[in-house]
């Protein structure tokens, strides 16, 4: 089982470039074009990995509790 790698970006060209370039390595592919989608993603989906341009805070850490 290949890992699976969540992929965020509020550009569409940047997550698909990112998405086809980890799918060439082998890697599965989430992706998310928001913080918030991101979110409801990292909690639906299991993913060994979550990365990004940079980091957007949508909820504070309490607030997911």
């Amino acid at each position: 089982m290949s890992p699976k790698i969540l992929v965020v970006d509020d550009e569409p060209d940047i997550l698909e470039l990112v998405q086809t370039r980890l799918e060439m390595a082998g890697y599965e592919t989430l992706t998310a074009e928001s913080g918030e989608v991101a979110l409801k993603c990292f909690f639906t989906e299991r993913s060994d990995s979550v990365g990004g341009r940079h980091p957007a805070v949508v909820w504070i850490g309490s607030e997911i509790a």
